[in-house]
C-alpha cells in the first residue's frame, strides 16, 4: 500500500495537521487540479480560452485555489460551498451566504468532460465532510443527522456517475457498492437501526476497495508535491469520512 494513500487515510484520523511531510522532509500535498472555463459564452464553449481558469483542490488543508489565464490566483472558502452538476461536463458553484436559493447566484464551471465534473464535486464534498468532522455538531440520534445523510447521498452520487464513466461496471462488476449505500441511507430513516450496523455496511466497502486505491505524483510547485488519489481513492476516502461520523454515534 502506497505511504501517501495512506497519508490520505491518516488526514481522516488526525486533525491537527495540514499536510504531511515525506521520508526525503520535503512537503507533500493531496489534492486534484482541474482545467476549467468559467461562466462560459458559446464562443467560450467553442475556444475554450478567454475564461480559462485551473483549479487545484486540496484535499489535506481543505482549500480551493483558482489561477486565471493571466496567472492571478484567488482562493475560495469551502465552508458555505455547495456544487451541483449542471448539464453532461458543468457544475454550478455557489455558497449558501449569497442566497438561499441555489440556483440565482452561482458560478458556472465549464469542465473538460463529465469525470472531471464529479471527480471535482466528490472532492469538495469529501473537504466539506472531513471539516465537518474535526468540528462535529453531534445529534440527538444517528437517525437525526442530516450532515451524515447529506454526505452518504452524495457518495452514492459519486458511486452511480462513476459506475460508468470510470469504467467500475466493467472493473467490477459484481460490486454491490450501490446497494449498499442505498441500505445505509435506508438504515438513517429505519427505527431500529443501530450505528453498528450501519458502519460495518460501509467497512465491507472500505475493506474491499482500500487495497484497489492509489495515488499519483502529478505536479511538484514550490517545494511542495502533490500527489492526487485515484477515483477509487476518493471514494474510499468519503466512505472513511462516513465511518468515521457513524463512530460518534458508536461510543
Amino acid at each position: 500500500m502506497s505511504v501517501h494513500l495512506m497519508r490520505l487515510n491518516s488526514i481522516l484520523d488526525d486533525s491537527s495537521r495540514s499536510y504531511f511531510e515525506l521520508e526525503d522532509s520535503a512537503r507533500s500535498g493531496v489534492a486534484c487540479e482541474f482545467g476549467v472555463v468559467k461562466d462560459p459564452t458559446l464562443m467560450d464553449k467553442l475556444t475554450g480560452h478567454a475564461n480559462h481558469a485551473t483549479l487545484l483542490v486540496r484535499i489535506d488543508d481543505g482549500s480551493i485555489t483558482t489561477t486565471g489565464h493571466d496567472g492571478e490566483q484567488q482562493r475560495m472558502s469551502t465552508s458555505d460551498l455547495w456544487t451541483k452538476l449542471h448539464g453532461k461536463r458543468e457544475v454550478w458553484l455557489g455558497t449558501t451566504s449569497s442566497d438561499d436559493a441555489p440556483t440565482k447566484h452561482h458560478t458556472t464551471l465549464a469542465f473538460e468532460s463529465r469525470l472531471a465534473a464529479v471527480e471535482f464535486c466528490g472532492a469538495v464534498d469529501l473537504i466539506q465532510h472531513i471539516a465537518y468532522l474535526r468540528q462535529p455538531h453531534r445529534a440527538s440520534a444517528m437517525r437525526g443527522d442530516a450532515v451524515l445523510r447529506h454526505h452518504l447521498e452524495a457518495t452514492l452520487r459519486f458511486v452511480e456517475e462513476m459506475w460508468t464513466l470510470a469504467m467500475w461496471r466493467e472493473l467490477w462488476p459484481y460490486s454491490n457498492m450501490a446497494e449498499i449505500l442505498q441500505a445505509c441511507l435506508d438504515d438513517l430513516g429505519a427505527i431500529d437501526a443501530t450505528p453498528a450496523q450501519v458502519r460495518s455496511r460501509l467497512a465491507e466497502i472500505y475493506d474491499t476497495f482500500y487495497t484497489q486505491a492509489n495515488m499519483t505524483l502529478f505536479v511538484e510547485r514550490d517545494g511542495v508535491r502533490f500527489y492526487r488519489p485515484s477515483y477509487i481513492g476518493l471514494l474510499v476516502a468519503k466512505v472513511k469520512a462516513a465511518m468515521s461520523h457513524i463512530a460518534m454515534y458508536a461510543r
